[in-house]
C-alpha cells in the first residue's frame, strides 16, 4: 500500500510540473504574454492602460508585469519585478528614490494575489502604504479587485479584457 501511495505521489508530482519546475496550475504559465486592457477603453482615446504578465518563476528578481500607460499622446512602459523595485532620479534639482516590494501571496491557474509595499524613500524600513490585489481570469476577462492601506473605501473592483488589437507598444 505504501509503495502504491508513493507511486501515485511521484506520478502526480511529475504530471503537475513543467520541465522548468513551474506548476501547470500556475497563473504565469496560463496567462503569460497575454495583453489586457481596461474594459470599455477604446485604444484611440486619450488615456488607456495595458498590462502584460510575464513568464515568471515566482522568485525575487524575476520579471512580473509590464504596464503601459498612454495619456495625451505620450506613452510610458514600466516593468515590475517580484521582490524589490527601485525608482531613482539622480538629478541634483529633483533627486528622489522610491521603493516597491512585490510579494506573491497566491498563485493558481486563474488567480494571482499580490501584496505591494510602497516606501517613499529607498532607505525606509517601514512601508508607507501597501496594496493587496487579486487578479481573477475567466476566459477573456480579468477581474482585478483590491484594497489599499491608505483608503477606508473598501475593495475596488474593475475588469480588464483580453486585448485583441495589434497596435502594441515596443516594450511589449
Amino acid at each position: 500500500m505504501k509503495k502504491y501511495l508513493l507511486f501515485l505521489y511521484i506520478i502526480t508530482s511529475i504530471s503537475c510540473n513543467n520541465d522548468d519546475g513551474t506548476s501547470i496550475d500556475d497563473f504565469f504559465t496560463n496567462h503569460a504574454n497575454k495583453v489586457w486592457i481596461d474594459e470599455g477603453t477604446i485604444i484611440n482615446e486619450n488615456f488607456y492602460t495595458l498590462k502584460k504578465f510575464l513568464m515568471s518563476d515566482g522568485q525575487d528578481g524575476s520579471p512580473f508585469t509590464i504596464d503601459y500607460y498612454f495619456e495625451a499622446g505620450l506613452g510610458e512602459c514600466s516593468t515590475s519585478l517580484i521582490g524589490e523595485n527601485i525608482e531613482e532620479n539622480n538629478s541634483e534639482e529633483d533627486y528622489y528614490c522610491t521603493k516597491r516590494i512585490v510579494e506573491i501571496l497566491q498563485n493558481e491557474k486563474n488567480i494571482l494575489r499580490t501584496k505591494t509595499s510602497f516606501y517613499t524613500n529607498c532607505d525606509d524600513e517601514e512601508e508607507s502604504f501597501y496594496s493587496l490585489l487579486t487578479y481573477t481570469v475567466n476566459n477573456d476577462e480579468m477581474e482585478v479587485s483590491g484594497s489599499y492601506s491608505y483608503s477606508n473605501s473598501g475593495d475596488r473592483v474593475f475588469t480588464k479584457k483580453l486585448y485583441a488589437g495589434t497596435n502594441l507598444p515596443d516594450c511589449f
